[in-house]
């Protein structure tokens, strides 16, 4: 349970650190964005197993 809440933590830290760098160039970054849109349909995962268990 822990380690799941440190996991989400992580991948939210992540998607902080991603946005960041994105807003940071003028042209949004199509990887960039691909990445973000992964980490935020992963930690919506995590989060519904969190919840639904």
């Amino acid at each position: 349970m822990s380690m799941r809440k440190s996991y989400i933590i992580c991948h939210l830290s992540c998607w902080a650190t991603i946005d960041q760098i994105g807003q940071a160039y003028p042209k949004p970054n199509r990887y960039l964005l691909t990445l973000r849109d992964f980490l935020t349909t992963l930690v919506g995962n995590i989060l519904y197993i969190d919840t639904h268990d």
